[in-house]
């Protein structure tokens, strides 16, 4: 069970979030508790929900807000990092393959940034060899990345859209892509382990999944985001903090996670990010909310493993390790690559 939670009042610049957003494994922190595998299910299902009603409209000007903050808070343009990374190890993977035709998933395409960042990497006869499918819940984004990758020179049979929450789409994916692309979208599933399971299945057999994400530890104890929050200016945050810790008290315990410096230096970049986000947040479209499903990337080396892939120390052919991360001395930004 859990209670209703705080949102954007008092004039707090941010918007949290339900609680049911962070990972699954976090829930008992924020103070939700069940009983029995239906109760879990249940739970899982309203986190989809609450997933659902930030994405089902996001736009391309989203995605600018968030490279607006990354640029302010120092992270230069933090998405489009991974994008130009996932775009090299793909067009190692894209080289490497013998048959006449690659099929390729882009899950969560949004802008369409990832895709056109790995199209603008290969050579002629390798772009021939391609087919795409984007999957995304926003129509207007998937259209808008549509006609991006048209003008881009895709052409227009070799692309399929796919308006659908990827749960949704999974299960008729099976078996039919040697490469999945899912870059800054995993991580909106408080609940990994049935969402990696059916990536793997999406893939054939010797299949890519890349994936590229912000990993950190900010929503994994409400201690953290009590620390963020404190660090912002406003007229009733006193009122405003004094909510949060009645309705989250473990907010003033001693965080007992083991983290290393990488990691700590990656839970100081994504305060840095709010911090900026916040000050840019009144022009915002659609306003992101601070409670996410972000972790360590330990958790996704595991859920993969489970899956059914490999994630090799060292990518074949390439003089890239797996996990590549992006910023010195960060676990932050990185990309990860599993094999089937």
């Amino acid at each position: 069970m859990m209670k209703k939670p705080i949102n954007r009042f008092m004039g707090c610049p941010v918007e949290l979030g339900s609680p049911l957003r962070v990972p699954h494994f976090a829930w008992p922190l924020w103070g939700i508790t069940w009983s029995g595998s239906k109760e879990f299910a249940n739970l899982v299902e309203q986190s989809e929900r609450a997933y659902r009603s930030e994405w089902d409209g996001t736009t391309v000007r989203n995605h600018e807000e968030i490279a607006k903050a990354s640029k302010l808070a120092g992270l230069k343009d933090a998405n489009g990092k991974l994008n130009e990374k996932v775009a090299e190890v793909a067009l190692n993977v894209i080289a490497s393959h013998k048959s006449e035709q690659i099929n390729i998933l882009d899950v969560g395409t949004g802008s369409g940034a990832t895709a056109l960042a790995v199209w603008s990497q290969l050579c002629d006869e390798a772009r021939r060899r391609t087919r795409w499918v984007f999957l995304d819940p926003a129509k207007q984004a998937l259209m808008e990345a549509k006609q991006a990758a048209l003008t881009a020179g895709l052409a227009a049979h070799q692309l399929d859209l796919l308006p659908s929450r990827d749960l949704d789409a999974f299960p008729y994916l099976s078996d039919k892509f040697d490469v999945v692309l899912a870059v800054a979208s995993i991580h909106h599933h408080a609940y990994l382990s049935p969402v990696l399971s059916d990536l793997a299945q999406c893939l054939k057999p010797e299949g890519f999944l890349i994936v590229g994400d912000w990993f950190n530890g900010l929503s994994l104890h409400p201690a953290r985001v009590l620390a963020l929050l404190e660090k912002m200016k406003w007229k009733d945050r006193e009122e405003y903090l004094k909510a949060f810790i009645e309705q989250f008290p473990a907010s003033t315990n001693d965080i007992e996670e083991e983290a290393s410096d990488e990691d700590r230096c990656a839970d100081e970049q994504i305060a840095a990010f709010w911090l900026a986000y916040s000050n840019i947040v009144e022009s915002a479209e659609r306003p992101l909310r601070v409670l996410e499903g972000h972790r360590r990337i330990e958790h996704y080396i595991g859920g993969l493993k489970k899956a059914g892939l490999h994630t090799p120390g060292r990518l074949p052919s390439q003089n890239i390790g797996n996990p590549c991360f992006l910023i010195p001395n960060s676990s932050l930004l990185a990309v990860l690559t599993a094999v089937k």
